[in-house]
Order: C-alpha cells, then sequence, then structure tokens
C-alpha cells in the first residue's frame, strides 16, 4: 500500500487530471500486488500459491462479496490465500496446476492420470470452498 500511496505522491501535479482518484489508487495498489506475486520465486519462498486474477474474480462473483475498497481488496486476497492452503490436497493441486503452471484440464489429466471430468469436478468443489471461506471471513 505504501508503494502505491508513494506513486501517487510522486504524481501529485498530474492527480488533477485523474477523473477518479479512488479508482486509479485501487488499481495502483492492485498492480502493485500483482506484481508482487508474479514472480514465482518470491511465491515459493513465502510458500503462498498465485491466484490468476480470473480465478480471483470468478472466486469473488460466487462469493457475492464486492470488493469496492483498498482495504477490502488487499484483506480478501489475504483471506483467499489462506483459505486455498486449508483446501482438501487435491482441490488444492488442481488450483494450483492451473494457476501456477497453467495446465489445461486435459494436461493435467495426461500427467495425473486423472480424468478430466474427475479434476473439474475438484475445481468447481474447490471454488465452491473458497467462495464459502469468503463468505465466512466477509461475515455474510
Amino acid at each position: 500500500m505504501q508503494e502505491a500511496y508513494a506513486s501517487a505522491l510522486a504524481e501529485a501535479e498530474s492527480l488533477d487530471l485523474i477523473d477518479d482518484l479512488a479508482a486509479w489508487l485501487f488499481t495502483t495498489l492492485r498492480n502493485k500486488v500483482r506484481d508482487l506475486w508474479r514472480h514465482r520465486e518470491v511465491q515459493r519462498k513465502a510458500g503462498e500459491t498465485a491466484v490468476s486474477e480470473d480465478l480471483i474474480s470468478e472466486i469473488v462473483a460466487d462469493s457475492g462479496i464486492d470488493p469496492l475498497s483498498v482495504a477490502v481488496e488487499s484483506e480478501l486476497q489475504g483471506a483467499l490465500y489462506e483459505a486455498i492452503e486449508d483446501l482438501p490436497e487435491e482441490q488444492r493441486h488442481v488450483i494450483e496446476a492451473q494457476v501456477l503452471d497453467g495446465l489445461t484440464f486435459r494436461e493435467l489429466a495426461e500427467a495425473s492420470g486423472i480424468s478430466p471430468d474427475t479434476l473439474a469436478a475438484r475445481k468447481r468443489s474447490a471454488i465452491k470452498r473458497l467462495s464459502a471461506a469468503l463468505r465466512e471471513w466477509a461475515g455474510a
């Protein structure tokens, strides 16, 4: 968050040209967080799983949470990483294989010997668990 605000202060003169400062700050913060987590080595050292924006959007949409504020977005991502760590191994493996390694169900099936339908079912179950964890986190 400090880097996002530092960026805003560094460009203080041009902030007058920005129509929606809150949205700009939110986008800046999201991009900073995404940049940090894109570095696989940092992720692996931290023991975290990178989560694609598409997956976050899918889980958040399913949970019914509307992450409008910067603080909620940051906290939401932390809660999501914790929820991923709490998934049963076979569900976490599917999420990680698709997000970290970019594998399709077909590729994952060939590598693991598990049918694509079973893998898809595990992903659906994982998304439901993650959505429920986020709803619980949000107090919904």
